[in-house]
Parts: C-alpha cells; structure tokens; sequence
C-alpha cells in the first residue's frame, strides 16, 4: 500500500517516518524510487539524534545544505522537506508557551483526540 493510501485508510498515526517523507519527496530519481530515497533521507539525516534536541533555524540551514548534496533531491523536494520541518518548528515554538492551570487547558491542547477510539501516548 503507498504511503498516500495508508495516510487516508489508516490515518496517520500508522504512518512511518519513512512514509511521511515518501509523501513530501512525492518521486523518487532517475535511479531511484521514493521509497528508496525516503529511506536514504531518514538514514543519513533524520533517523540519528541530529534533531532530537528540537528544530532551530541553524540546524534548518545544516538539514538544506545536506539535503541539497542527495543527488536525486534537487530544490523542489528538498524545499518541501525543509517547509514540513519549519511548519514542526513553528508549532512547537507557539505550543512551547502554554501553561495548563486548570483541567480544562488539557481539552484545548488534546482537541485532536476527541473522536478517537484507541487510545494513544504522547510525549
């Protein structure tokens, strides 16, 4: 099952890392598939501790020069991976200045579990 069929059956919670950047790579090279280079991409820059610690412009900057230098990405793809990694960066930056003060705030921050039907950890 491609990676865009799993996201709409499954949702994304069953997707790999792996799968979420075949998603945004969107192709793979003329000699290589995407699933081949996401891995490649995952392997080389994403699946080490190198954004463990959080997302900052300068690592941003390391994460574009890298991705520019795999030969089969090119600006486009690298352009949407960086965009991804912004938007996760932008997030965590607002979210990081909510205070829970009372049990309410935890109905406005976990808004996206309302429907669910399994339970799910999050940390």
């Amino acid at each position: 099952m491609l990676p865009r069929e799993k996201l709409f059956r499954l949702g994304f919670a069953n997707l790999s890392i792996q799968d979420l950047l075949a998603i945004l790579i969107g192709t793979g090279g003329s000699n290589t598939n995407v699933f081949d280079l996401a891995e490649y991409v995952y392997n080389k820059l994403l699946g080490t501790s190198y954004i463990k610690n959080g997302i900052s412009l300068n690592l941003l900057e390391e994460l574009k020069v890298s991705l520019l230098n795999i030969k089969s990405l090119g600006k486009v793809k690298t352009s949407r991976v960086l965009a991804a990694f912004e938007l996760a960066r932008r997030y965590s930056n607002a979210q990081m200045g909510t205070r829970i003060k009372k049990a309410e705030d935890i109905i406005t921050l976990m808004h996206f579990l309302v429907n669910k039907r399994n339970e799910y950890v999050y940390g």
